[in-house]
């Protein structure tokens, strides 16, 4: 929990230096790999690191949107809020709701190019 607050607080910081949105895809992806290693689920370790580099572009392609750095934060806080909270059901949907978001954003992006 103190790690996924730490990067969340980074990721606040990143967001309001103007760092640009590779830093801040880098410090989602740590939230990401916590959150994910906290599981000690060796199969879905495996599984999310197959796939880290894929999500990592996408990441950076989504939040050169605009809002996209700050919704990624209250996603991120939604989702931990309810693994503090103990309530998986509020977790299991902001998780999904967390992975649509900019998948729905970047789809549209391209439709309407």
């Amino acid at each position: 929990i103190d790690i996924l607050r730490a990067s969340l607080d980074r990721q606040n910081d990143i967001m309001n230096s103007g760092k640009g949105t590779a830093c801040f895809a880098e410090e989602d992806m740590n939230f990401h790999s916590h959150l994910v290693s906290s599981c000690n689920n060796a199969a879905i370790t495996n599984f999310y690191n197959g796939y880290m580099y894929w999500s990592k572009k996408l990441a950076v392609y989504s939040l050169s949107h605009a809002r996209r750095m700050e919704n990624t934060i209250k996603e991120h806080t939604q989702i931990l809020d309810a693994i503090i909270s103990g309530d998986g059901s509020a977790a299991f949907d902001a998780v999904l709701f967390h992975i649509r978001a900019p998948l729905d954003l970047n789809l549209q992006s391209i439709y309407s190019e």
